[in-house]
């Protein structure tokens, strides 16, 4: 189903219209918004982290031997022209398979 337009109630519910035509009837909804990843261990990993663990385009931490994906990786947006932290279930999964083929060997720059 596609992303979230609009919602109303029925019998209790709370309804959300997708831009599909679907519907989802729910008891609530959860929006992470301004979630801030703890980077404690990080740090202490002696990884550079700003607004999440910040990778090079294959992922790789300043670490050779440690890669990040996921909600915690700040990683290169070569669109924006700037480091983007970007918290969404679409790309944790994009960035996880990357990271483990780059963790396999490969050297495929993320693009997602």
């Amino acid at each position: 189903m596609g992303a979230p337009m609009s919602g109303s109630m029925r019998a209790g519910k709370l309804v959300v219209h997708t831009h599909h035509g679907g519907h989802i009837a729910t008891d609530a909804v959860v929006a992470g918004i301004g979630i801030e990843p703890n980077v404690e261990l990080a740090y202490a990993a002696g990884l550079i982290a700003n607004a999440g663990i910040t990778v090079d385009e294959t992922l790789r931490t300043n670490d050779p031997d440690i890669f990040a994906a996921g909600d915690a990786a700040a990683f290169p947006c070569f669109a924006l022209g700037r480091w983007l932290r970007f918290a969404h279930e679409d790309n944790a999964r994009a960035m996880g398979r990357t990271a483990g083929r780059n963790m396999a060997g490969d050297a495929e720059p993320y693009r997602h």
